[in-house]
């Protein structure tokens, strides 16, 4: 039986006094963590109910339950991209949805750990089958799995996963040449050495606690052979990437062909490790197939005339409702939906330089005259009311639907007042500002746009390319005055701090300098892995920086509608994270 977290924690984290494993030199063992385990033991509150409370919620139901047949072996699924893998398919280079779409099947949904297949809010076991760690969350020893292979035949080992993370989290040398390290070497913690005590294990040191590192690393993948890698950096080739290496990984497909432009192929790996709950080996499927697909105009009549079995995950292709109706017309009950949350967009504001947005009572009235529900329409009929965390986070505080400018019932009221505030703040008859965007997320920006001009405030759009933008936007000292921005999704309130704390403690989301938002992340900090105290402190997190002093005014969030032929089962699509289950190790074809 799958433990809660609770009960995992009160095993795995030190609230029992055994001693840790011996191989480590620590003092006292712990119960490993061998069933997925999860994040809160707290029940979501239904979308249902949520809507109730204030705003409404835009769903659109599953409309088809998995097939009560068993799984059957073979064929091909034919499942498009958009372009081409980035970085020659190196995640620790590069974190873009037409990367991971063709690496996943190659690398696997996970590292020494995964986010379970059928709860994106539960950490399982995947390249380890159990982990381990001391009462101060400084020390945390991975058992690595028997019966692991490389595509090429070779084992996979403990040296080669230690070897894998020392890659990520510290890059590597030769002569001159540097490779740095991963870009999410950051997030695992202040890692100060990986090693094997043991032909079985990992451990991780760390200079200070990290009670969630398993958490951490349940998003990352393995994609780097140690025997065909280390050869090439003792040469010189320290950026050296898996298709250079002819993509040889631990996950269920091997890579067959890569025509550049236009299409990727997959076979399965015969010798992964995974099984079912039967104990049937995975995958199902003889292959994958990834043709390419430039526009949602293209991928429809692809999906539609019969051509491909999935649609793609990634916003310029999510369906509208309008797109919708033409699937059902032509298609009636031959297809189905995954609906899987994405960020939530809002409007940012810099209280790090001078102007009106420095005044409290101005933000306010912004986060008060935005009509949250509108944004609706502009993401394509499908859509719901978040602010850092999705209705589905068993961290979640739907508290925010009954605030000013969330609550439908109350918007009259909270547009007087706001135009009261920002009459109070010496600005009766507005001001001008600019909002910076990047060009794709100009349907975004045209609307707060709108927004701001009826209360008074005209706004100028600077629209700029993806790269400028990041350039402008990635910096301890921004520059903007508002922005448009997703707000990064996560599923645990810890894993925000990145992006929402103080400019001058390493957050990089939003524009502030608030000693009090540093003092919330260290008290967050200071009472993990107790899920009811985090809980308190995300809940007066979110409160202090949307309605107490706004610092971004979040909108609803696009729900991505992906479409799949009836006869694609075992998805387990993710109520979050478009990524995840991207391995289709559990797909199989029901025809």
């Amino acid at each position: 039986m799958p433990q809660t977290r609770r009960e995992f924690l009160g095993a795995a984290l030190g609230l029992t006094a055994i001693p840790l494993l011996a191989a480590c030199g620590a003092p006292a063992p712990v119960q490993p963590a061998v069933a997925p385990t999860t994040i809160s033991a707290a029940a979501p509150k239904p979308a249902a109910a949520a809507a109730a409370q204030g705003a409404a919620i835009f769903a659109n139901p599953q409309p088809q339950a998995p097939s009560d047949k068993p799984p059957t072996y073979g064929g091909t699924l034919v499942a498009p991209t958009y372009g081409d893998p980035l970085f020659g398919g190196d995640t620790m280079f590069g974190a873009l949805s037409v990367t991971f779409t063709a690496t996943y099947p190659v690398n696997g949904d996970g590292s020494f750990v995964k986010q379970a297949r059928d709860d994106v809010y539960k950490i399982a076991p995947h390249l380890a089958d159990s982990w381990e760690n001391n009462a101060t969350y400084t020390e945390w020893v991975f058992k690595i799995r028997d019966g692991v292979t490389w595509h090429d035949g070779t084992a996979f080992t403990a040296q080669d996963a230690a070897w894998w993370l020392n890659l990520g989290l510290f890059g590597a040398r030769s002569g001159d040449k540097i490779r740095p390290p991963a870009i999410w070497g950051r997030v695992l913690g202040d890692v100060d050495l990986v090693d094997t005590p043991d032909a079985s294990h990992v451990r991780i040191k760390l200079r200070g606690p990290e009670p969630l590192l398993p958490l951490n690393l349940a998003t990352q993948q393995v994609a780097h052979p140690r025997h065909l890698m280390q050869p090439r950096i003792d040469q010189g080739d320290v950026m050296v990437t898996p298709s250079d290496v002819g993509w040889v990984s631990v996950g269920p497909f091997k890579l067959t062909q890569y025509d550049k432009g236009s299409r990727i192929q997959f076979k399965r790996h015969d010798g992964y490790w995974e099984k079912d709950a039967k104990g049937n080996k995975l995958p199902y499927l003889d292959g994958i197939s990834m043709p390419y697909v430039r526009d949602a105009n293209a991928m429809d009549n692809a999906f539609t005339g019969g051509q491909i079995d999935a649609g793609i995950r990634n916003s310029n292709f999510a369906l509208s409702k309008s797109r919708l109706e033409t699937y059902r017309k032509t298609l009636g009950d031959k297809f189905y939906l995954a609906q899987i949350g994405f960020n939530p967009y809002g409007l940012h504001f810099n209280v790090t330089r001078p102007g009106p947005f420095q005044d409290v009572r101005v933000r306010k009235a912004v986060a008060m005259w935005i009509d949250q529900a509108g944004m609706t329409e502009v993401l394509g009929g499908f859509a719901q009311a978040e602010t850092f965390l999705r209705p589905t986070n068993p961290y979640n505080d739907p508290e925010f639907l009954q605030w000013p400018g969330w609550n439908v019932a109350t918007q009259a009221a909270d547009r007087a007042e706001a135009k009261r505030l920002l009459a109070e703040a010496g600005f009766p008859t507005g001001f001008e500002a600019t909002i910076l965007s990047q060009q794709n997320w100009q349907p975004w920006a045209v609307y707060y746009q709108g927004q701001l001009s009826d209360l008074g405030i005209k706004a100028n759009l600077d629209l700029k390319d993806a790269g400028t933008y990041t350039q402008l936007t990635a910096t301890k000292d921004p520059q903007w005055e508002l922005k448009v921005s997703g707000i990064t999704s996560v599923t645990h309130p810890w894993l925000l701090k990145d992006a929402l704390n103080a400019v001058s403690h390493g957050g990089v989301g939003m524009a502030h300098d608030d000693p009090h938002v540093v003092e919330l992340f260290d008290r967050m900090k200071a009472v993990l892995p107790d899920e009811a105290r985090t809980k308190a402190v995300y809940s007066e997190l979110q409160r202090y920086m949307i309605r107490d002093q706004p610092y971004v005014v979040p909108t609803f969030s696009q729900l991505y509608e992906i479409p799949y032929r009836s006869y694609v089962q075992g998805l387990y699509p993710p109520a979050e994270n478009t990524y995840h289950n991207l391995d289709f190790a559990t797909v199989w074809l029901d025809k």
